[in-house]
């Protein structure tokens, strides 16, 4: 809603009423301009966003995310807190975009059977597909009854606690989620699903945990993940 996006137009007048003033330095007026430009940058990321174009906005936030890194690195002393809290928005707004539960589910039930990881028993194999379908469709009781009682009998299988973790998820239980995907890549620390979605919830975590994040995101790489140029943006990686 319109009330909950960042309002820019006070800093503007504000940056205005200093261009007016023959005291202001050169850099200063620089730097200003600059925080303007990208200001502007991320009011276009709000629109497409509002609009529904949610490619064009990943696009747009992420590239706002490395100006203001930019921007920081060439004026250190310059709207300190808020470009860092302006880098904070823009990495949560991806986040919320990156967040497609249903294209996770997907890639989950593709990539259940980890070439790193040992094989499955094909009778553990349908019910963890199985649950996965019952998230796809939202039932997320259904799939948290099957893998709590599959974990009974089968303590040690990091794949159920990754999909109890994922109807978890969809149940806002987060906390309980990343309890879930923790268990999973201690059994597994090859569990490279597990690892990416662990680093998906450190990020939307409050406060966010970029460090684990990070850490989790690189092992999902490690163990197979294709990489995610704008989940890798969000985490600042180059």
């Amino acid at each position: 809603m319109k009330q909950h996006y960042i309002r820019l137009s006070l800093i503007v007048a504000l940056m205005v009423a200093g261009w007016s003033d023959p005291t202001v330095a050169k850099s200063e007026r620089k730097a200003n301009r600059q925080f303007e430009s990208i200001s502007n940058l991320l009011e276009k990321a709000d629109y497409q966003r509002e609009s529904g174009n949610e490619d064009e906005a990943r696009k747009l936030y992420g590239a706002t995310i490395s100006a203001y890194q930019e921007f920081h690195r060439t004026f250190p002393d310059s709207w300190i807190e808020l470009v860092q809290f302006r880098i904070a928005y823009c990495r949560n707004q991806l986040m919320n975009l990156l967040s497609d539960e249903r294209a996770a589910e997907i890639k989950t039930r593709r990539q259940l059977q980890s070439e790193q990881s040992p094989p499955l028993d094909p009778d553990l194999l349908t019910a963890l597909t199985n649950s996965i379908e019952q998230c796809r469709l939202g039932h997320y009781a259904e799939a948290e009854t099957a893998m709590q009682a599959l974990i009974e009998q089968h303590p040690q299988c990091s794949p159920a606690y990754l999909v109890l973790g994922t109807a978890c998820v969809g149940k806002g239980e987060m906390e309980m989620a990343a309890t879930l995907l923790t268990r999973a890549v201690a059994i597994d620390p090859t569990n490279r699903d597990a690892h990416y979605n662990l680093c998906q919830l450190l990020i939307r975590a409050d406060p966010p945990d970029f460090d684990g994040a990070r850490s989790h995101y690189k092992k999902a790489i490690q163990y197979g993940s294709a990489p995610d140029a704008d989940l890798a943006a969000v985490l600042g990686f180059e």
